[in-house]
């Protein structure tokens, strides 16, 4: 991440944690449970990634 952004991984990592917490203590119950927790974890690495693909490319 850029010098301006690198705020944005502290936010990631804690919603990284705290979403397989969450899809953790969801497992037994079925994919519903699990749901939050799996984008807790998934959505702002993609979101990163995307980001990180825009300023590369312009």
């Amino acid at each position: 991440m850029p010098q301006n952004g690198q705020g944005v991984i502290a936010v990631a990592a804690i919603l990284f944690c705290s979403g397989r917490l969450l899809f953790w203590s969801g497992y037994a119950q079925g994919a519903e449970a699990r749901a939050l927790g799996f984008g807790l974890t998934f959505y702002p690495s993609v979101l990163m990634l995307l980001m990180l693909c825009i300023r590369q490319l312009s």
